[in-house]
């Protein structure tokens, strides 16, 4: 007898890209504290972003949109490649302007989310008949997996160190000519902001 369920093939992709857009979320959320210490702006993007992602997911639960899957798809794409520029010539903006951050666990899992929620989202929202057939075995076995890959990738995530800095600071400030809101260059805003980060850290780790 053939194994069926009344799942779609299609509701299980869309509880899978809520479920990774949910962990995203998450991680998003852990973040935004420290961040919120160091840049307040770039601390509320990380609160709003992980606000989108976990309401985006709940919405998806629920409602098949094809509007919501091209916006989480779109927003999803544009988060990856916030972090990609963060990572290789750092953000335009803040104190830390244009000086790429470390690699980190918690980071690089929480893109590793993301990018199947772009693809998927706008691979469902392009093609909306597509999927419709009843949840067989093998998609059974697929849609476990994948729920229980992205939980572990999620909590993996949450329990790295929300923001991994570089090993030290640089010997002198990097002057960049470009002024923060109090007229100091960034770059020295930069330099100090780095040193207060590593003593904090180091103050912890003695502690």
């Amino acid at each position: 007898m053939a194994f069926r369920t009344r799942m779609s093939q299609r509701t299980a992709a869309r509880w899978v890209l809520a479920s990774a857009s949910l962990g995203a979320g998450a991680i998003h959320f852990s973040a935004a504290g420290e961040h919120l210490e160091t840049w307040r702006p770039l601390g509320v993007a990380f609160l709003v972003a992980g606000a989108f992602q976990v309401l985006w997911a709940l919405f998806l639960v629920v409602r098949d949109s094809r509007p919501a899957l091209l916006a989480g798809g779109l927003l999803s794409v544009a988060f990856i490649g916030t972090y990609l520029l963060s990572r290789t010539t750092g953000l335009p903006l803040g104190p830390e302007a244009f000086e790429p951050e470390a690699l980190g666990t918690a980071d690089l899992l929480c893109c590793a989310l993301e990018v199947p929620v772009a693809i998927g989202a706008l691979l469902l929202a392009r093609r909306p008949a597509a999927l419709r057939r009843p949840l067989g075995r093998r998609w059974s076995v697929g849609f476990a997996a994948a729920l229980v890959l992205v939980a572990t990738a999620g909590g993996s995530a949450l329990a790295s160190p929300a923001h991994e800095h570089e090993a030290s600071c640089p010997d002198a400030p990097a002057l960049t000519g470009q002024l923060d809101a109090r007229g100091v260059d960034t770059g020295v805003t930069a330099y100090f902001t780095c040193l207060l980060v590593h003593e904090h850290d180091q103050s912890h780790g003695h502690s």
